[in-house]
């Protein structure tokens, strides 16, 4: 084990990855004092003891531990024969060690040391790639009355003063929730000391696990051990961040919504008003983040039309067709001093209440004027008042009318509300609005409402219930909004009569599985305790249900972060403020459920005799535990043959009559079965995981890179074969 020859003190940290929520993944415990009378074996406690040398070290009980009293297990190095040492391990699976990266990990012992003439450590973690920086490592040496604690290969150490009292201290390496660097923090007694390195692993270490004890050296060194502890780091979600406070800036802010653009800037949005009521002298304003909802920019005031109220932020963004990347947002004005109740049907007078449209061409940061589009969403009779969500519009991705703008509606008179689409075919230059939604068959009407695209192309509307039996409202429209199916109550989710969110999280159109999300009060009489809900049969039945904040919960609107993780903006503690709450599919599902960093094609391809070149996808899910990962290639050459290849890595070299773009990797490059291609050109491959050993193990929490190799005899380069261009992908447990 190792070629060093001086005996050292070690606490080898290893953090591959970590836990769902706070769990103990190892343990040592050697009791309280006196009792037990004597400190367990380690081996008794799932730790596997590893020698070697001359096998001369004590390992043994010390309890009581002299004027401590503290019970304790002895390690100690007594000989200088032989280069004797000794450590007890604890491997973690591999589910577990991709978890501690997710959600972070804390490794403590509390120890004394007793003694050591050296400095070096030999041992050594590895998770099965040892090329990576993989493990953290600690070792001590003692210092006059200090414990100089090392980190392994890169020369740093760290004081920890008046170690050598003779008293037990806490030493503990921790590495933070969601960190995604490589380096742990160290600390002595409570106090941080400073940060650890990841370093690169050799194979005489465990792999994927902890270890404590000593190292391996001609030396002599001993500690005597009270605990060990290595668990996943207390759950930090959901995070908390205050996006308006009612006070600062405005009296009020209400009626949120929350736009998360292609380029990752988030835009929240809502009612600044002069007093609490919904028609309060309104402003539309807008807070700006490009980290991801960490930091707000300035409160921007998008449109301050006097005396009159703005109401019912609705913020969207066209992803493709006409007008790309244009973020719009809708809302309403009512006239000073005639609200809801006083407003009336028709275009013209002073009592009218009216629509109107902004669009922003760079991610936000500058605004075109308002123009009125009244006219265009709200019928011309019968209509009192008009609602825009509140909350977001879409975009549909399905056919039919793939590419069509959606503003969910509802229009009075109060108390005979009802909701309807309007929606645009050029990207939100023009509008018309569809029919209204027939409430009549269920007790009470429809009000505030959200929209969904289902996977197959239809839209699913979810409605506050107005005297009804506290429970959401839902009709389908399979004509992109101009019809819809009779409402019903929808009997698995609750309400107390409030605003509420419904939003696509993950889409198959993206390579995921299909998720679906809602967020609400779980309450029927008080705006309280928000729960969100996650459906994975697109709406047909919501199994899951997690709160995510006790106590008042009102208007709630979700969004899709850039890092994947889940933004819910909600008014909450009786409107006190407006905040965001972010959290992970993880989190909501205690970790049953998990993204993997989805699929992303790169490189390019190249033509073939068939055509203009064959393209790699993928379908199914990113977590290896479903096993339901396919890879699917189409325009190839019919009837060739071909495999999927992958690795770690990626390349762009020519290659044959195409660029290969995935390189060698650490590992190597891992060849999939041979296939057939169809008489289109097309093949497709489940990646069957349980299949996959040894070095051709995909690890959860690592990425991959795909592509299709074929055989083409007649293409351009005249090689003989070409390749697709490439994908790729991330997994998780």
């Amino acid at each position: 084990m190792g070629s060093l020859t001086r005996t050292s003190i070690l606490l080898a940290a290893v953090a591959l990855l970590g836990g769902a929520a706070a769990a103990q993944l190892a343990a040592y415990d050697a009791g309280d004092e006196g009792n037990p009378t004597a400190a367990p074996d380690p081996t008794t406690q799932d730790w596997i003891l590893h020698e070697g040398g001359a096998s001369n070290t004590l390992l043994t009980d010390v309890s009581p531990d002299g004027s401590t009293g503290v019970n304790a297990w002895a390690v100690d190095d007594l000989f200088t024969d032989g280069g004797s040492w000794a450590d007890y391990r604890h491997l973690f699976t591999a589910e577990e060690l991709a978890l501690a990266q997710i959600r972070g990990w804390e490794y403590t012992t509390r120890m004394r040391m007793v003694h050591s003439t050296g400095v070096d450590v030999v041992f050594e973690f590895a998770s099965g790639q040892q090329a990576a920086d993989d493990r953290y490592l600690i070792f001590f040496e003692v210092a006059g009355n200090d414990v100089l604690a090392h980190a392994y290969l890169s020369g740093i150490a760290y004081t920890c003063s008046g170690a050598m009292d003779g008293n037990y201290h806490e030493l503990q390496l921790r590495k933070l929730p969601g960190s995604t660097g490589d380096e742990a923090e160290l600390y002595y007694d409570g106090q941080f000391l400073g940060p650890v390195p990841a370093e690169a692993s050799s194979g005489n270490a465990p792999d994927g696990g902890v270890s404590w004890g000593t190292g391996s050296s001609a030396g002599m060194g001993g500690a005597y051990f009270h605990s060990v502890d290595f668990k996943l780091s207390d759950p930090t979600e959901p995070e908390l961040i205050d996006v308006f406070t009612s006070g600062d800036g405005y009296p009020s802010y209400r009626i949120p919504s929350i736009l998360t653009t292609a380029s990752g800037t988030i835009l929240a949005l809502a009612e600044g008003r002069a007093y609490f009521s919904d028609h309060a002298r309104n402003d539309i304003v807008m807070r700006r983040s490009t980290d991801g909802g960490t930091t707000w920019g300035p409160l921007v005031v998008l449109h301050d039309d006097g005396d009159n109220s703005l109401n019912d932020p609705c913020a969207m963004q066209v992803l493709q067709g006409r007008n790309a990347g244009r973020i719009l947002v809708v809302y309403d004005r009512y006239p000073n001093g005639c609200h809801a109740d006083c407003v009336v049907p028709g275009y013209d007078g002073d009592n009218i209440c009216r629509a109107f449209i902004q669009h922003s061409d760079d991610d936000g940061l500058t605004w075109s004027a308002p123009v009125e589009i009244t006219e265009q969403v709200k019928r011309p009779t019968i209509a009192t008042s008009i609602a825009s969500g509140p909350g977001v519009g879409i975009q549909k991705r399905r056919p039919p009318h793939a590419g069509r703008m959606i503003i969910p509606y509802n229009q009075g008179p109060g108390g005979e509300w009802k909701v309807y689409a309007a929606f645009s075919d050029d990207g939100g230059d023009s509008w018309a609005w569809g029919e209204l939604a027939d409430d009549s068959a269920t007790p009470g009407v429809a009000n505030e409402v959200q929209m969904v695209e289902l996977t197959d192309g239809s839209l699913l509307l979810n409605a506050r219930s107005f005297f009804g039996t506290s429970h959401r409202k839902i009709a389908h429209s399979f004509d992109g909004g101009l019809t819809w199916t009779p409402v019903t109550d929808e009997l698995q989710l609750i309400e107390p009569g409030v605003m509420a969110s419904t939003l696509r999280h993950t889409d198959p159109l993206d390579g995921f599985i299909a998720r679906l999300l809602y967020s609400g009060p779980l309450s029927t009489s008080a705006r309280v305790d928000g729960t969100i809900h996650l459906s994975y049969d697109e709406g047909v039945t919501w199994p899951v249900a997690k709160l995510l904040y006790e106590g008042p919960f009102a208007y709630s609107v979700l969004t899709v972060l850039p890092d994947q993780r889940i933004g819910c903006l909600f008014e909450r503690d009786n409107y006190s403020s407006i905040t965001l709450a972010r959290f992970s599919i993880e989190w909501l599902t205690d970790g049953a459920d998990c993204i993997g960093s989805g699929a992303e094609g790169y490189c390019t391809t190249s033509p073939n005799s068939a055509g203009s070149g064959a393209l790699i996808s993928s379908q199914g899910s990113f977590r290896i535990s479903d096993n339901d990962f396919h890879l699917e290639v189409v325009n190839g050459v019919p009837q060739q043959h071909g495999i999927f290849f992958y690795s770690d890595t990626a390349n762009s070299v020519p290659f044959g009559d195409g660029v290969l773009c995935v390189g060698h990797g650490s590992t190597g490059v891992h060849r999939l079965p041979v296939l057939q291609m169809d008489f289109l050109g097309d093949a497709n491959l489940q990646l069957d995981f349980p299949s996959l050993t040894g070095s051709d193990v995909i690890e959860p929490g690592a990425s991959y890179y795909f592509q299709f190799w074929y055989r083409d005899p007649g293409g351009p380069g005249g090689s003989g074969f070409n390749l697709s261009d490439a994908l790729t992908a991330g997994f998780c447990p």
